[in-house]
């Protein structure tokens, strides 16, 4: 997948995206677990929107 890849080189929007879409199940399994630890990525790496998710989330 190419958000994948995104994502090893460190895209800290790819990492939302496909936070985003693990959380909502579109166009992948839902696995709330992946989508979690996706938020988490791009919010170590600086992401506020990622934080605010990660703080609805949890």
């Amino acid at each position: 997948m190419l958000l994948n890849k995104a994502v090893s080189k460190g895209s800290r929007r790819a990492m939302v995206f496909l936070a985003e879409m693990y959380m909502s199940g579109e166009e992948i399994p839902r696995d709330v677990q992946k989508g979690i630890r996706y938020f988490t990525r791009a919010a170590n790496a600086g992401d506020v929107y990622a934080m605010n998710r990660l703080a609805i989330s949890t």
